[in-house]
């Protein structure tokens, strides 16, 4: 009877075919032996399935079997330094696997001189694709975050003067109403700069939804409207390539982040728009069309009539660093980032396409329980009669823009009766003082020397009377900090652009 305790022993030639091929072969990582001419003679097993070849099919092959002549090409050269200076090496390459799936690996390799006197070159490799992978995704989450911040800010800039030269123009429009035929020329200038001013602020409108962080919770989001915030956004880049068809059809609402919404429909526009050759416009058409499909669900397609995708590159569009483009075009993130923001909604996306005809890419999202999007409230047509001087309510707007409450007054002196601060300290006195009732208190969220949240927390101290008339107006708030606050103190917060209707509903 055989004693267990006894160590097992292998003669020399068990020993390397046996006992050693299991030990390489049990290890995760894939180890790898060449000759000195460059012909694999050992592999293991991790090494055989990341290749997608077996052993039998690679020893005795060269890299020139199995890989492109690019890859093949910087694999020799790194291989012939190590075998030819003795120096051990460690480096970043990139190899095709049998399916065509890239590979990123870190290889470590040095020189091996047996008894006789042959050179090998030994090689352990460390799969590092997916970890590229996730950082990719990391560093075009913070860049995109850092655009996002820049988008906001824009827009907060833009949104102050653009408020006051819109109610400027709208005061003037209003004077302009009682003059005679003779300034018809007038009055079409004055419309015409109206309108160039509210395509401005359709723009500022897109660069606010950009700018909210993808953090933000799912809401009810009618997808026309989003597509109608974007295509503004891509309009320019567009009508150098294509002709836009919009065909809205009736959609349900969906449950989605509208910062990210932006974002896939922006990726898609552009990535239609670069599929058409420049200076073709009037041969091309970039078409978005919504629709609602048999089993209820909210359908967004987007169709170039470009050259299409071949059918062997198409299973890979959605993979990251994959791209058709020429080196500094494109980073091959674009739909890789689509993919991954319409499956994080609970949506899925599909594509059509074959070469010489374009392609449709096919969003389809579930559709919200919500059967309604709350709205800003827009002032109606017909005016009311202002009321009594002494009947008109006190409004108090504190503003580090002068321009902004000029504007205001200008356009809304007759309803109410205005009053104004450019330092909101100075505000908060006024109001502990108690000389004066003001009937609402407006506050700019973004002021250097004190935001719409500090101003808050000293209202509570020095006249908390006035917490239940405050109302905030802003440019575009751009921090995820101020919108958290501004959602838990649920007070109303008033485009620079501020209606009568607005300031009637909120005072009443």
């Amino acid at each position: 009877m055989k004693d267990t305790n006894e160590t097992e022993v292998f003669g020399p030639d068990e020993w390397e075919s046996t006992f050693l091929r299991r030990i390489v072969d049990s290890m995760g990582d894939p180890i790898f032996v060449k000759d000195d001419r460059h012909r694999w003679i050992f592999l293991n097993e991790a090494c055989c399935q990341s290749m997608g070849y077996s052993l039998e099919e690679l020893l005795g092959k060269s890299d020139y079997d199995f890989f492109t002549k690019a890859e093949a090409d910087v694999f020799w050269e790194r291989d012939n330094m190590v075998l030819s200076t003795g120096k051990p090496d460690e480096n970043e390459e990139s190899f095709t696997d049998a399916e065509g799936v890239e590979h990123i690996i870190i290889t470590k390799k040095t020189r091996f001189i047996d008894e006789k006197g042959r050179h090998f070159l030994v090689g352990v490799i460390r799969d590092v694709t997916e970890r590229k992978r996730l950082e990719a995704r990391l560093s075009v989450a913070k860049r995109l975050m850092s655009l996002g911040t820049l988008a906001g800010g824009v827009a907060h800039e833009i949104n102050n003067p653009l408020s006051f030269v819109l109610g400027n123009l709208e005061y003037i429009q209003e004077v302009a109403d009682g003059l005679d035929e003779s300034t018809e020329d007038f009055q079409e200038a004055l419309d015409a700069a109206i309108k160039g001013a509210l395509r401005v602020k359709e723009v500022v409108r897109g660069l606010q939804t950009f700018s909210h962080s993808a953090g933000d919770d799912f809401k009810p989001v009618d997808l026309r409207k989003s597509l109608q915030s974007t295509v503004n956004l891509a309009k320019n880049e567009i009508r150098h390539r294509a002709q836009l068809v919009e065909s809205y059809g009736d959609v349900p609402l969906v449950e989605a982040n509208p910062r990210s919404l932006g974002q896939i429909f922006l990726n898609l526009l552009i990535n239609a728009t670069q599929a058409l050759p420049l200076g073709e416009a009037c041969e091309n058409t970039v078409e978005i069309k919504t629709s609602t499909t048999t089993d209820g669900q909210a359908m967004v397609e987007v169709i170039d009539t470009g050259k299409g995708i071949d059918d062997e590159i198409r299973h890979r569009i959605f993979d990251p660093f994959f791209t058709t483009k020429a080196i500094g075009e494109g980073t091959g993130l674009g739909l890789s980032i689509v993919h991954t923001l319409v499956e994080a909604m609970n949506g899925h996306i599909e594509v059509d396409s074959q070469p010489g005809t374009g392609t449709t890419f096919r969003l389809i999202f579930p559709p919200s329980e919500a059967t309604e999007v709350e709205e800003i409230s827009v002032e109606p047509a017909a005016s009311p009669e202002p009321p009594p001087d002494e009947e008109r309510p006190r409004v108090l707007l504190i503003d580090d823009e002068p321009e902004v409450f000029n504007s205001l007054r200008r356009r809304l002196k007759r309803f109410f009766r205005f009053k104004f601060s450019a330092h909101p300290r100075e505000a908060l006195d006024r109001l502990a003082a108690h000389p004066e009732r003001f009937d609402l208190v407006i506050c700019d969220v973004m002021m250097p020397d004190m935001n719409g949240r500090n101003f808050y927390e000293a209202l509570q101290k020095k006249a908390p009377h006035y917490l239940k008339r405050l109302a905030f107006i802003s440019g575009g708030v751009f921090s995820k900090e101020m919108r958290d606050f501004l959602e838990e103190q649920n007070r109303p917060v008033l485009d620079k652009f501020v209606s009568l209707h607005q300031l009637q509903e909120i005072i009443e």
